[in-house]
Formats: structure tokens, sequence, C-alpha cells
């Protein structure tokens, strides 16, 4: 998890898997967005996927996530996610 130098405690990168055991991906972000500390700060979250419901992509549309990447998650796409919002890349 990336986190912003003004704010330590609050994620600069969340990646969510619509599937996740106990509460699925669309679930946390409503609760997340719940959190006080959320207005204060854009986060930029990713949802990993390999097929979404037209329902689904419409609600994380209406959530505001920065984007869907198809599972399985490689070193590729994560650069592409670190260059597009924060204009770095991983290490080699």
């Amino acid at each position: 998890m990336l986190t912003k130098p003004t704010d330590p405690l609050k994620p600069a990168l969340v990646l969510l898997d619509v599937n996740m055991q106990g509460m699925n991906g669309i679930e946390f972000l409503e609760a997340y967005k719940q959190l006080p500390l959320v207005q204060s700060a854009p986060t930029v979250i990713i949802m990993l996927t390999t097929t979404m419901d037209a329902r689904d992509l419409s609600r994380l549309d209406e959530l505001g996530i920065a984007g869907l990447v198809s599972k399985p998650l490689t070193r590729e796409k994560i650069n592409d996610i670190l260059q597009l919002h924060f204009r770095r890349t991983l290490a080699e």
C-alpha cells in the first residue's frame, strides 16, 4: 500500500477484488466510503476482476473507482497503475 507523505494514515492506493471472502469488494468499498477519513483526500481505488455484471459495473461507477484491472495482477499492470496515477514505477 502506498501512503501520501502528508497523511501517513490514509492509503494512496487500494486494490480490491470483487470476489473477496466475507465481504466482497463492492461491500468493502461502500463501507470504506462512509469513513470520515475518506472525505479529506482522494484515494485511488482499483478493482480487480475477471468478469463483471452490468449492475456491478454501474455500482462501481457510482462509487467512483479509478479503474478496473483484469486478473491476474502482473508487474506490468502494477506499473501501469503506478505510472497513470502516481507517475512512478516499481523498483527493479
